[in-house]
C-alpha cells in the first residue's frame, strides 16, 4: 500500500522526503560506481589488445596485427576514444604491411569519430600518396600544413617537407 504523506505530519513528510533523496543519491552513486567499472573494463580490454597486436607486430604479422585493430574498432559498443585509437592503429598497421586503401580508410574512420588534427592529416596524406590517390594525397599534405602546431620542433623543415611532396605530386610523382 503506498505511503500517504499527510500535510499535518511534518516528521513523515520530512522522512518521505529524506528515503527519496537517499534513493536518489543511491542510483546516481550506482551509476557512476557502474560508470567507472565500465571504463575500467574498457582500459583493461584495450591494454590487453594492445599486447597481443604488441607481439604480432614484433613477429612481423603487422597485417594480422592491423585486422585485430579493425575489429575492435567495428565494434560499437567499445567506448569512441578506444574505437578511435583502434582505428588510429590498424591503419598504421596496414601502411607497414603495405595495403595503403586499408590504412587510409581506417585514418578516414578514425577521423569520422573524432575530427582531424595534426596527426591525423599527416597519415591520411601518406597512406593517400602510396595509395596513389595524389589529389587526395595534396589536399590532407594541405591539411597538415593548415594544422601544424606552431610550436613544433622543426617546423620550418617539416613545413619544407610537406611544400615538396606537394610540388612531386602535382608533376605526378611521389
Amino acid at each position: 500500500m503506498p505511503t500517504v504523506i499527510h500535510k499535518k505530519n511534518p516528521a513523515r513528510r520530512l522522512s518521505a522526503v529524506v528515503a527519496v533523496v537517499i534513493a536518489v543519491l543511491l542510483a546516481v552513486g550506482g551509476g557512476f560506481l557502474w560508470s567507472q567499472y565500465q571504463t575500467q573494463q574498457a582500459a583493461q580490454k584495450f591494454s590487453q589488445l594492445k599486447s597481443t597486436t604488441d607481439a604480432m607486430e614484433a613477429t612481423g604479422h603487422f597485417a594480422q596485427a592491423a585486422d585485430t585493430w579493425a575489429n575492435y574498432a567495428r565494434d560499437s559498443k567499445n567506448p569512441k576514444n578506444y574505437r578511435d585509437k583502434a582505428w588510429q592503429n590498424a591503419g598504421l598497421m596496414y601502411v607497414t604491411s603495405a595495403n595503403y586503401s586499408k590504412g587510409l580508410t581506417s585514418f578516414q574512420n578514425s577521423v569520422a569519430i573524432s575530427g582531424i588534427n595534426y596527426t591525423k592529416a599527416t597519415e591520411l596524406a601518406t597512406a593517400a600518396a602510396r595509395s596513389g590517390n595524389k589529389s587526395l594525397a595534396i589536399q590532407y599534405y594541405q591539411k597538415a600544413l593548415d594544422l601544424m602546431p606552431s610550436d613544433m620542433p622543426a617546423r620550418g623543415e617539416q613545413i619544407n617537407l610537406f611544400k615538396s611532396d606537394i610540388e612531386q605530386l602535382k608533376q605526378g610523382g611521389l
